[in-house]
């Protein structure tokens, strides 16, 4: 992953003691922040690679979400469609109250 910038912006609940998310949160070049515990659920389930494929869907990054359920996933090709998403992840990254795990 050399040059590769992650960030992983979870919901407050999401990060307890056990989750999978403590494992990654330490890796290099990973920044993980959490929604403040008690706020509204983080429910955005998205992603961009490179500037021009967004990904979304309404599958959870679980073994229920992936298998299980019946969900939706879309891929975008379009920098237009991921600078609006940058825009709106920008907005959540920078939030005062934001936790790290």
């Amino acid at each position: 992953m050399r040059g590769v910038k992650v960030r992983v912006y979870l919901d407050g609940e999401e990060t307890g003691r056990g989750s999978p998310i403590h494992d990654i949160a330490s890796a290099p070049n990973i920044e993980v922040r959490r929604k403040a515990r008690g706020r509204d659920l983080m429910h955005l389930k998205s992603y961009q690679v490179d500037g021009v494929t967004l990904r979304t869907g309404s599958a959870n990054f679980s073994v229920s979400g992936e298998v299980y359920q019946d969900n939706d996933l879309i891929t975008i090709q379009s920098s237009a469609a991921v600078a609006h998403f940058r825009e709106a992840f920008e907005r959540l990254w920078i939030r005062p109250d934001n936790q790290r795990p």
